[in-house]
């Protein structure tokens, strides 16, 4: 494809990305006209790239970012569907206090209503109902509007409001409490809880973790397609459909999503950045023992202040050399 034939866009307020084609790079200029292959234009965005485009205009509106501020609106844990249908999926759960499941089990949701109705729509470790939530947009099968908008089709029924190409960040909106997956995404979601033996409103530090290293550190964040702009994959363990290997293993287990992060602000000489990695080499026999140092980190919401410049780098010292040779580290 001639760089002439591809989009591009200067501004001098913002430009964003969120794993998705250029059409809404910015919404007060849609890239448009240019070839399917870099995406469908004048369609549904994901939801990942709607909230990130309405975290920027909040902070807009409180001022210019600063590197704390970037900081801040990444590990926020903001879930749009959250923001969007916690209020109406509390209300119909109470209008509604039995439901039937896809095994045809009838439940008794009414425990559920408080949780939704309390949750504080983050995927904070420490938000009561996250991991209900999460669950349920699993169940309804929320990543379809992944699938749809990829390939430009209209959103799907779960949403009260389909798309408005005037309205393209704050539409689709609304919970559809008449589609046909929401009551019974609801019924399996507590039947999920009760099976592996979970209070609904238990929290993501006590449920969601990841293995790495050995260690059991619990992660914040959640999957893109379940509303999230801190995007972490995640596994539901010892279901029904997905056993897990064992007790241990109940909950969420995070599989992927976030790997290096950084935030880098240019205000003249050097620069001022903030960075983590998530993972590095595993720990054990012949991995290195800190390999979850930085993860831990992340769970904490703390970053680390990595040297860049000559005199931060002459001046942070060498803590350890590892030789690599044909053989392998040290040979």
């Amino acid at each position: 494809m001639p760089a002439s034939k591809q989009p591009w866009l200067i501004r001098r307020d913002y430009a964003t990305n969120s794993n998705e084609g250029p059409w809404l790079t910015n919404p007060k200029q849609p890239l448009e006209g240019f070839s399917r292959i870099f995406g469908p234009e004048r369609t549904p965005r994901y939801a990942r790239t709607r909230l990130g485009l309405t975290m920027v205009a909040d902070q807009l509106a409180k001022g210019p970012f600063s590197r704390q501020a970037a900081q801040d609106m990444l590990f926020n844990d903001r879930n749009l569907f959250g923001e969007q249908w916690r209020d109406r999926l509390a209300a119909f759960c109470r209008q509604t206090p039995l439901m039937i499941d896809l095994t045809f089990t009838i439940t008794d949701v009414r425990e559920a209503c408080g949780v939704i109705a309390r949750w504080d729509k983050t995927m904070n470790l420490d938000s009561k109902g996250a991991v209900f939530s999460h669950r349920f947009l699993d169940n309804v099968l929320a990543n379809i509007e992944v699938i749809t908008a990829t390939i430009g089709q209209p959103s799907p029924d779960f949403y009260a409001k389909g798309f408005d190409v005037t309205d393209p960040v704050g539409t689709p909106a609304g919970l559809n409490t008449g589609a046909f997956l929401v009551p019974i995404a609801l019924a399996r979601t507590v039947n999920d809880f009760r099976w592996v033996g979970l209070p609904l409103d238990t929290t993501l530090r006590q449920s969601s973790y990841s293995p790495y290293g050995g260690k059991k550190t619990p992660i914040h964040g959640g999957a893109s397609e379940n509303g999230m702009f801190n995007a972490i994959d995640m596994n539901w363990r010892n279901t029904g459909y997905e056993m897990g290997s064992g007790s241990d293993d109940i909950g969420r287990e995070s599989d992927g999503g976030a790997s290096f992060v950084m935030v880098t602000s240019f205000t003249g000489g050097c620069v001022d950045d903030r960075s983590l990695l998530l993972g590095s080499e595993r720990s054990g026999k012949s991995g290195w023992p800190l390999a979850t140092g930085q993860l831990e980190l992340y769970a904490n919401k703390q970053w680390v202040d990595p040297p860049f410049c000559d005199d931060e780098i002459a001046g942070a010292g060498v803590r350890s050399v590892t030789e690599l040779g044909p053989g392998g580290p040290g040979r």
